[in-house]
């Protein structure tokens, strides 16, 4: 610590002497413009939520700040200095900062929503049991024949009729034939999606997907006869009845799904667009706050592979519009949108139906219904018995290959 404490001191000693500083790191420039350094800040993500209100700021701005922290830790450390206990000094600062927390309030509030929401919705029934199951899939030419792999996993596993809606892009014939053809027994219906979001680019998709990820938002218009549907990713392989999964209550939700991570964590990794964040690095901003208005960021969210969707409950929200112009407006992705579209609540899954082919193994997790392999390795990469994890459960796809 003592050495830490060295080098700081030190460091401070030569932003103090320069005569001017250009830097990208928020630890450099804090300190020079404190200490009156000429500093020009050039951050290389402008997008970053730890930048928001320091990038082009004036000096009236940055004094302000000062001023208004400076206070803040006064108040604090005078009541720790004078050996207040610990909810002596917690109430301290929640009434110091209480007026910033209003003021912030305010202003978000006067943010649109990212999703707007029909009032007052309305219960969807249970489907029946004799009802057929709907599934869907969205992919390209890339995953096209791993598409079997996972329709056999289902029939396999179930006593259900199904009808599989495939939507799809860049796709011939012969491709859809040998889909048929593989799966002689599967009721498919083919839906092209080439035309959707054919002009809004890759916006901030991640490097190992396509802009077929994108094509479940367009399923509550795509399908404007049916009311519920099953959305699978293609890298999954289901060992349960995926009948189950169809008839789950959704109540007055629109979306079932096993929770995964918090949205605030996703969000501020998805907000950070290279493609956006050196020219609308402010709009980004207005972004991250219109995405909280919806429902707490420190919330649940979900992995988007797995979802039992109500497609009735999503047209009346009118859900695919607005992901759309989001999409094009922002670039966020499938997962990102329908996480600030349910704004945390949704009818929670059970882990079973969405395992992390990482976590298959463990022996005190409920047997798996869905395995997932979630991330950039894929059981069909010509690499993927070199990785343990990934070997070990390479027998499940397998399984159900021609």
């Amino acid at each position: 610590f003592a050495q830490c404490m060295v080098d700081t001191l030190e460091a401070l000693r030569v932003y103090k002497r320069a005569r001017g500083v250009s830097t990208s790191q928020l630890h450099c420039y804090l300190p020079c413009r404190a200490m009156g350094t000429p500093v020009a800040f050039n951050p290389k993500d402008p997008s970053d939520e730890r930048f928001d209100g320091l990038v082009g700021i004036g000096d009236d701005e940055f004094q302000a700040m000062r001023t208004g922290l400076t206070e803040l830790m006064a108040k604090v450390f005078g009541r720790i200095l004078a050996g207040a206990d610990a909810e002596t000094v917690y109430r301290t600062w929640r009434q110091a900062t209480l007026p910033l927390v209003a003021r912030d309030e305010i202003e978000r509030r006067g943010y649109p929503r990212l999703f707007m929401k029909a009032p007052n919705p309305a219960r969807e029934p249970r489907a029946r049991r004799a009802d057929r199951v709907q599934i869907s899939f969205a992919f390209d030419r890339n995953l096209v024949g791993f598409i079997p792999n996972v329709v056999r996993s289902i029939e396999a596993n179930t006593s259900h009729g199904m009808t599989y809606h495939l939507l799809t892009r860049g796709l011939t014939s012969a491709d859809m034939d040998a889909v048929q053809n593989a799966c002689p027994d599967a009721a498919i219906q083919w839906h092209t999606m080439d035309y959707w979001l054919s002009k809004a680019g890759r916006g901030g998709l991640v490097e190992h997907t396509t802009v077929s990820t994108m094509d479940r938002c367009a399923l509550p218009n795509l399908l404007p006869q049916i009311d519920r549907i099953v959305y699978l990713d293609v890298d999954l392989i289901v060992l349960g009845d995926v009948g189950e999964l169809y008839a789950w209550p959704l109540g007055d939700k629109s979306l079932a799904a096993v929770t995964a991570f918090r949205l605030g964590v996703w969000l501020e990794g998805s907000a950070r667009l290279s493609s956006l964040g050196r020219e609308r690095a402010e709009q980004l901003r207005h972004l991250r706050a219109a995405a909280s208005v919806a429902g707490p960021l420190q919330g649940p969210a979900f992995n988007a592979g797995v979802l039992l969707m109500s497609l009735e409950a999503m047209r009346r929200d009118g859900f695919t519009a607005q992901a759309e112009k989001n999409f094009e407006a922002f670039g966020y992705d499938d997962q990102t949108l329908l996480n600030c579209y349910a704004g945390g609540d949704y009818a929670e899954l059970p882990q079973a139906w969405n395992v992390d082919y990482r976590t298959y193994f463990r022996t005190d997790a409920e047997p798996a219904k869905i395995v997932h392999w979630k991330g950039r390795m894929k059981p069909w990469h010509s690499d993927a018995k070199n990785h343990h994890a990934m070997a070990r459960t390479l027998e499940l796809w397998e399984r159900y290959s021609a």
